[in-house]
C-alpha cells in the first residue's frame, strides 16, 4: 500500500505497508467528518448547521431529480437523507437542504494536506482514500499507556483540523478491524479508543453485524433470518454453520 497520486504527491516509496511483521501494533483510523461538504463549507461559514449536500444538480431542480448526493452534513443526515442517495427523494425528506456544487481542486488540496501530516508523523501509513487512512503509530506512543495514545491523536486530530478546516474522527485499536469499528464511536469529530485485549473483546460483541467489514444488506438478511444481530451471535457458531447458512467463498 501507498499514498496513490491521484490523492497526493507522495511517492509509494515513502510510506510502508502497515501490515508488517512485528509483537504489537498501535493502529489509528483517521476519517474526515463529511469530507465533502466540510471543505465547501470552509468557504461557506454561514451554512455551517443547516442540511446541506453536494450534486451535480441545485435545490431549485424538479423534485424527481436523479442527481446523486455524493456527500451530506450531519444535520441533512437526522432527516433520513444518505450518501448515494437521489437528490428528489432527498429533497422529499428535507425540502430546505441546501446543495452545493463539487470542488475538485479544494479536495485535491486537502487531501494532500492530510497525507503531508500524517507521512511526517510516521511512515506506516496506509491509503482508504482521500478523506481515510490508517497509521501504525507503536514507535511514536508507549502501547501500555492509553492516556499517551489518546493524547498523540487528539493532537493529531487538532493538527489536522488547524491545517485544513474539516473535523476528524478517529478510531484506535491494535488491528485495522478494530480501529475502523471504533471510528464510528468516535464519530462525528471524536476519538474512541479500543486497545486492551479485554475492551476489544467486549465492544465487538456489542456492535451489530452491519459494522464488520464485507457484511452487507445480502448478506446481513440472511444472518438476521436466524435471528443474528449482534456480533455476539455468531460467537457460539463455527465456521461450518455459517459456511451452510451463507456459502464457503463468505467465511
Amino acid at each position: 500500500s501507498g499514498i496513490n497520486a491521484e490523492y497526493g504527491q507522495y511517492h509509494p516509496s515513502l510510506v510502508i505497508p502497515i501490515n508488517r511483521p512485528q509483537t504489537a501494533s498501535v493502529i489509528v483510523h483517521i476519517d474526515i467528518d463529511c469530507f465533502f461538504v466540510s471543505i465547501s463549507l470552509c468557504n461557506r461559514p454561514h451554512l455551517r448547521g443547516k442540511p446541506v449536500c453536494v450534486t451535480h444538480a441545485r435545490s431549485n431542480e424538479k423534485s424527481d431529480s436523479y442527481a446523486e448526493i455524493s456527500s451530506c452534513s450531519y444535520e441533512a443526515r437526522k432527516f433520513g437523507v444518505k450518501n448515494g442517495m437521489f437528490l428528489g427523494k432527498a429533497l422529499k425528506l428535507c425540502p430546505d437542504i441546501v446543495t452545493v456544487p463539487y470542488e475538485f481542486d479544494a479536495y485535491h488540496k486537502a487531501s494532500n494536506e492530510l497525507y503531508r501530516i500524517l507521512v511526517e508523523k510516521t511512515p506506516y501509513v496506509e491509503v482508504v482514500s482521500c478523506d481515510e487512512a490508517f497509521l501504525d503509530i507503536i514507535e511514536l506512543v508507549d502501547a501500555t499507556d492509553e492516556s499517551t495514545i489518546q493524547c498523540f491523536v487528539q493532537e493529531l486530530r487538532s493538527e489536522i483540523k488547524s491545517s485544513i478546516g474539516c473535523t476528524v474522527s478517529a478510531g484506535i485499536g491494535p488491528n485495522k478491524l478494530v480501529a475502523r469499528m471504533a471510528t464510528r464511536a468516535g464519530k462525528p469529530n471524536g476519538q474512541f479508543l479500543c486497545y486492551s485485549e479485554s475492551s476489544v473483546a467486549e465492544y465487538i460483541k456489542s456492535q451489530p453485524l452491519q459494522s464488520l467489514p464485507g457484511i452487507g444488506r445480502s448478506t446481513f438478511h440472511k444472518l438476521e433470518s436466524k435471528s443474528f444481530k449482534l456480533c455476539s451471535d455468531l460467537l457460539s457458531r463455527t465456521q461450518s454453520d455459517l459456511s451452510e447458512l451463507l456459502g464457503p467463498k463468505d467465511w
